[in-house]
């Protein structure tokens, strides 16, 4: 019996390439936490596919960022202009 991965290595590495540009861009710290995730969305008007970017800190609430498009169309560029221009996650407050 052959098992397959119905594109689990290749979901992986797209959110790995994602988050990289998103550490990049945010400057999270060591106990950060960035997480890519893909969402279908089935309610009328929106995309069949969008991708969220959540920031996570200790005693903070997360901030999250939709891309509204697949995780595969996502571009450096697209991370890069989330948010205010210049803010990090070592920003205090939700200056975002």
């Amino acid at each position: 019996m052959k098992l397959r991965n119905f594109g689990l290595a290749e979901t992986v590495e797209l959110q790995s390439r994602v988050r990289e540009w998103a550490e990049a861009r945010f400057l999270p710290e060591d106990d950060d936490v960035v997480m890519v995730s893909e969402l279908a969305c089935g309610q009328p008007g929106c995309p069949p596919l969008e991708t969220v970017i959540a920031l996570m800190r200790r005693g903070r609430a997360p901030v999250k960022f939709k891309l509204f498009k697949a995780l595969a169309e996502v571009t450096e560029t697209d991370v890069k202009r989330l948010g205010k221009p210049g803010w990090t996650m070592k920003d205090e407050g939700r200056g975002w």
